[in-house]
């Protein structure tokens, strides 16, 4: 049932990808004449493709990252819905289910952005040409640009994970989407500079030139830091709660 889950999942993930990147991207740029110009230098071939593709960190990107967060926080909520009384049971104790739950969200996670990539280089091929984003390099760039937000996914998964035992299945997606648009309004209001859910853009800032090697790679420590942190507080909270959280709920 879990694989059938995963399968599920995984043509869901990847419609919703295509649906997100026609509207924040083909749709919106489809009638620029870019490349098939040859007084276009590569530079500025390269800046339009960071512009276009990732955004350099923008108001715009951090909203459609929520925006992805919430299908992901859904996503994972459903899969990891099904478990039944006498599967839960095998388990030794809390702490292995909650390892288990881990393991899954950590696999779906990579799968989810797995599925975000390739759709994003598949449609960047379709609307710029295979040969002008080989020519910079932009496979690698994507490579490189999912590892930020691996992290930041994980992240509000394994918080879920904790939250589904400790305020309930019906509440922890609302309130950790909540959470983010909060963190949002925020930044867009100028009251802070720095929020977790942009950090997952940083790969793009540094591409752009707003911020240093050095501050990139402290960001991907940070992340692996907040998620050691999580998965720590997550387990010690929910293996010291009385009962589980009801799983039909």
């Amino acid at each position: 049932m879990l694989r059938k889950k995963f399968f599920n999942l995984s043509i869901t993930t990847m419609v919703v990808m295509l649906l997100n990147w026609t509207l924040t991207i083909l749709l919106p740029y489809k009638g620029i004449p870019i490349f098939p110009y040859s007084n276009i230098s590569v530079s500025e071939k390269k800046s339009i493709i960071i512009s276009v593709l990732l955004n350099s960190g923008s108001y715009d990107s951090l909203l459609n990252m929520i925006f992805l967060v919430l299908v992901y926080l859904l996503s994972l909520n459903y899969l990891l819905s099904s478990f039944e009384a006498f599967y839960i049971v095998r388990f030794k104790s809390k702490l292995c289910f909650l390892k288990h739950n881990f393991m899954i969200c950590t696999i779906f996670t990579l799968l989810f952005v797995f599925i975000k990539t390739l759709v994003g280089i598949i449609c960047s091929s379709a609307l710029f040409g295979q040969e002008n984003l080989k020519h910079l390099s932009y496979y690698r760039i994507e490579l490189v640009n999912s590892i930020l937000p691996i992290l930041f996914y994980l992240l509000n998964g394994l918080i879920l994970i904790s939250f589904n035992y400790i305020i309930g299945k019906k509440y922890s997606v609302i309130f950790i989407f909540l959470l983010n648009l909060f963190e949002y309004a925020l930044i867009k209001l100028n009251i802070v500079t720095w929020i977790f859910i942009k950090d997952a853009t940083k790969f793009s800032m540094f591409l752009s030139g707003k911020i240093t090697y050095s501050i990139f790679i402290s960001t991907i420590f940070r992340s692996i830091l907040y998620i050691i942190i999580v998965s720590c507080l997550g387990n010690y909270l929910v293996c010291n709660k009385d009962n589980f959280i009801n799983e039909k709920k």
